[in-house]
């Protein structure tokens, strides 16, 4: 019997758990095929070579057993890749001869979504300067979903190349930006909370980089000129449905303290020209969130409905409590909670249940809402809520 005591090595007793392996994955069943980029069709004679700064057109279907599905109808998102590199890893296992290395497509060049129709789908998108110039094919990742989500597809394609760069005409204007705080109708110099909502729309007809490829072309969030306060927002980034020169990134900002601050937020096209949008705040403390609207799911109720708060704390920690009245005035149900909604909407069920555990019966009721954030407290108009049969 050996002793294990003896086993110094250091990666003695770790593993890894991986699933239980009598389960089998749940793996798309229908494939993601690509027919042809930019009019050439992927696998023939002709060699298909994406350069820097060229737009792209990419058409493929949908099939099952080689079958065109015809009555697929969803939506598909796309990945492109640059090519291969070598990774040379840090040396530090002692005992290694050498470091580790391995392939991988580190630089992403476009990721964004479209429709698929009839089986059919097509995107089309902006390949950035910033490239790896390297000999070696392109990688298309496909992954579409049909409307009921009950079917999956997934395809990818190597078939073409990217190297080079595309002679365009000479274009030294960086994309447009909008860029507010919590809600649209920030105003420059504005007041907002300790943990502020960032928002950027960018736009530019040439095509946005959203990846960041390149030396000091990321999408970056810079505070008060802090280098400790940058944040870069590269994976916060998202093409609007089916385009690929507007989009819209955003960002949560930590706590900070009262005060006026500013903030500075830098973008790049895929020409490599870019653009810097400024806003000036004031952080107060205590501050109350603004209450955009309220309504519920079900009106008229039968069995339960959900209360849905429109707000402008996006990301921030606010206080909700919800009144349910009937006519005379009286508070039948009401409920307190406090948490973090990932939009612009907070919502509360509710199974039509009174405080004192009883349903309420058919009727007309009246509804309240009140919103809050470091004790400041906003308080919505009454709204009404019919219900009925609720026996």
């Amino acid at each position: 019997m050996i002793d294990s005591r003896s086993d110094q090595t250091r990666n003695k007793l770790q593993y890894a758990l991986l699933g239980d392996p009598a389960l089998s994955l749940n793996l798309p069943r229908l494939k993601a095929v690509i027919d042809s980029i930019d009019g050439i069709p992927v696998g023939g004679a002709q060699k298909i070579t994406l350069k820097g700064g060229a737009v792209a057109k990419v058409v493929g279907h949908i099939v099952r057993e080689g079958e065109l599905q015809s009555d697929f109808q969803g939506r598909m998102t796309a990945t492109v890749r640059d090519t291969r590199e070598l990774i040379t890893c840090k040396k530090q296992e002692e005992t290694s001869a050498s470091a580790f290395q391995f392939y991988d497509r580190q630089k992403v060049l476009y990721n964004g979504s479209g429709s698929v129709r009839d089986g059919r789908f097509s995107f089309i998108f902006a390949v950035p300067r910033d490239l790896n110039y390297a000999d070696g094919t392109g990688l298309i990742n496909i992954y579409a979903v049909n409307e009921a989500h009950t079917l999956m597809a997934n395809g990818d394609e190597e078939g073409f190349y990217i190297n080079g760069s595309e002679q365009v005409s000479t274009d030294s204007i960086g994309p447009s930006v909008y860029c507010y705080l919590n809600s649209p109708s920030f105003v420059n110099g504005g007041s907002v909370n300790t943990t502020p909502y960032f928002v950027a729309e960018v736009s530019d007809k040439d095509g946005i980089n959203a990846s960041g490829n390149g030396i000091g072309h990321d999408m970056q969030l810079i505070i008060d000129g802090d280098m400790a306060k940058t944040y870069t927002l590269n994976d916060n980034f998202a093409f609007d449905f089916g385009s690929y020169t507007k989009g819209s990134t955003h960002y949560s900002i930590p706590e900070l303290s009262e005060g006026v601050h500013q903030l500075k937020f830098r973008v790049w096209d895929i020409l490599n020209n870019p653009s810097e949008a400024t806003l000036t705040f004031k952080v107060v403390k205590g501050l109350a969130p603004n209450i955009e609207s309220i309504s519920c799911t079900n009106n008229p109720a039968t069995t339960n409905t959900t209360f849905i708060v429109a707000h402008d704390y996006i990301g921030s920690n606010v206080d909700v409590e919800v009144q349910v009245f009937d006519t005379s005035g009286r508070i039948l149900w009401q409920h307190k909670e406090t948490g973090v909604s990932s939009g612009n909407t907070y919502t509360v069920e509710w199974n039509l249940v009174s405080n004192g555990g009883a349903a309420l019966k058919t009727g007309v009721y009246l509804y309240r809402v009140r919103l809050g954030c470091d004790g400041a407290m906003k308080e919505s108009k009454a709204k009404k809520l019919v219900i009925l049969n609720n026996n």
